[in-house]
């Protein structure tokens, strides 16, 4: 069961479920107890998706797996459009609810995602049996467009996650331009202070160097250029810390002051990002690997 929704193939799901009395809903327990319904999500399989909805009495459309992560989740980490929509439509999914030891909103995944997606083209597994997710994760727009579908139907664009981040703060981490427009216009806070360190999306956009969402940050009214982080760095200092010239520049030039301080010599605690890039990059890796991969495969 689980194998035929994973591939996609609706009528073999159909007759093991109508004839061979499968269970619509069961659920796989090497594969972090995912059902059918995840799998299928979040390959993209739309007909099987819809069928499994169809099923009201027997398939729990925002069920959970072991890790706590619904259907809804994983379509929006894929940017599987029309599966996201045919949930939402459903009627019987939470669009702001908490999935995984994050506590992550499918929004908030799907903004992360926003400039990501999987390649179906490309293999996990090398031909050495290496995996590689940063070429399998290839640059995907559907993400984007799963943002749309989700602010459409009611997703909270303040919503935080257990890290203390916001849809914004994730789109503006990974340079996701098009998403952090999209998320402005839907009324997200531009100086939300966000994670451990109260970092602004302007701040961390700074800091990762992604000068687009920068640009993109610095022409939304009412964005403050010099919003400090709980240490009290400016965005301007860490644009300089880590050696991104254009920003810096562009920072200037849109009217950041320059406080000159030799942070060398500053007793200001340090800019703590080595936690945050290892929970992103992290959580990325299992929330592909979790319901695809079995444990072996994981540990490799």
């Amino acid at each position: 069961m689980y194998k035929a929704a994973s591939s996609g193939r609706v009528e073999t799901v159909r007759l093991l479920v109508a004839e061979g009395g499968a269970d619509a809903a069961s659920k796989n327990l090497y594969l972090t107890e995912s059902t059918p319904l995840h799998i299928s999500s979040s390959n993209g399989h739309l007909g099987v998706v819809r069928y499994l909805l169809s099923l009201e009495d027997r398939v729990e459309a925002d069920g959970k797996n072991a890790l706590g992560k619904t259907a809804l989740y994983y379509a929006a980490l894929a940017g599987r459009v029309d599966v996201a929509r045919a949930l939402l439509e459903s009627g019987r999914v939470d669009v702001n609810g908490e999935n995984g030891a994050h506590r992550r909103s499918a929004l908030q995944q799907a903004s992360y995602w926003g400039r990501y997606g999987y390649d179906d083209t490309i293999p996990l597994y090398g031909e050495g049996g290496e995996r590689d997710l940063d070429l399998y994760f290839a640059e995907y727009s559907n993400g984007t467009v799963t943002v749309r579908v989700l602010l459409e139907s009611g997703a909270d664009v303040h919503q935080r996650d257990a890290n203390n981040f916001t849809a914004l703060y994730l789109a503006a981490y990974v340079n996701g331009t098009k998403t952090v427009r999209l998320l402005l216009n839907a009324g997200a806070d531009p100086n939300v202070r966000c994670g451990r360190q109260l970092w602004s999306p302007l701040f961390v956009a700074s800091f990762r160097g992604s000068v687009d969402a920068v640009r993109v940050l610095l022409d939304f009214p009412g964005t403050e250029i010099d919003l400090p982080s709980l240490g009290g760095y400016t965005p301007l200092e860490a644009a300089r810390l880590e050696g991104y010239k254009d920003i810096v520049k562009l920072l200037l030039e849109r009217g950041a002051t320059d406080t000159e301080r030799n942070l060398g010599d500053s007793p200001r605690p340090p800019l703590e990002t080595n936690l945050d890039k290892e929970i992103n990059r992290e959580q990325a890796d299992l929330d592909y690997l979790e319901i695809h991969c079995t444990p072996q495969q994981r540990e490799e």
